[in-house]
């Protein structure tokens, strides 16, 4: 197969959208992200993003009903599907619920792609979230719960599955953004670099040096980015949110 016609739809939440790798906005990056998925494109001239629709704070359910029906229009050969943070942070998650909806949707990315689907363990996210030490224990086996069910699925449907090494976690290699949730630059970096990893494996792209995690930004860059980045979740996620609740709020108080 001509590498150069490999197309590549991303479905997922905000990591695969970018959040955490602010840059200024241009034409390229009409939303102010990068993120890894367009990272790995730029690097890999074999490979063409032909449509990201991944959403802020989408998780199994949502990329279900909401994104994988817009997915075949595209006429993928690969589909990145990176979802289950949002899940496992809710106190209410369900691990047979979100199997269910998990592999719903793989099975259908699956029978739509002409390749194969690239699938993504959760990191701990845990290991970086300022919470108490129960709640930490108890985000982590939800963690658990949610990678377990991705293993599963990802074998089951042969997925090409990406992990970032559970002994390197991004809080302590300096990879983690201001938020405390998303990658920074680096940590999109590293993930980018993952996944050429094991698409190069299975003949997609050039084959490369091994993934090795990104040398630390100068210090000012780095304060810098987490600036960037705070500024870019206040527009773009806090905002619109107290907006929306003012909305609603005038709308209840509002005389019928």
């Amino acid at each position: 197969m001509n590498m150069t016609m490999c197309r590549v739809v991303a479905c997922g939440d905000s990591l695969t959208v970018g959040v955490g790798d602010p840059v200024p906005r241009s034409p390229s990056y009409p939303l102010g992200l990068r993120g890894w998925v367009t990272q790995l494109v730029e690097s890999h001239p074999g490979i063409e993003l032909v449509a990201n629709l991944a959403q802020i704070g989408a998780t199994a359910r949502r990329v279900r009903y909401r994104q994988l029906p817009d997915v075949a229009d595209h006429q993928p050969d690969v589909v990145t599907c990176a979802i289950g943070i949002n899940d496992a942070l809710s106190k209410t998650f369900d691990a047979g619920q979100f199997g269910d909806n998990y592999e719903a949707v793989i099975a259908e990315l699956t029978r739509i792609t002409t390749r194969r689907v690239v699938t993504v363990r959760l990191h701990d996210v845990a290991a970086g979230l300022p919470i108490r030490e129960h709640r930490r224990a108890a985000l982590r086996a939800r963690l658990a719960a949610a990678n377990d069910v991705i293993d599963q699925v990802s074998r089951k449907y042969g997925c090409w599955l990406v992990e970032v090494p559970v002994d390197r976690p991004l809080v302590k290699t300096r990879m983690l953004s201001a938020d405390r949730l998303h990658p920074n630059g680096r940590g999109h970096r590293y993930l980018a670099a993952r996944s050429a990893e094991v698409l190069a494996t299975n003949g997609v792209g050039q084959a490369g040096a091994p993934a090795t995690i990104p040398a630390p930004e100068p210090w000012l860059r780095r304060r810098r980015d987490d600036i960037r980045h705070l500024g870019w979740l206040g527009r773009h996620v806090l905002w619109p949110q107290v907006n929306q609740r003012w909305r609603t709020k005038a709308t209840d108080s509002s005389p019928t």
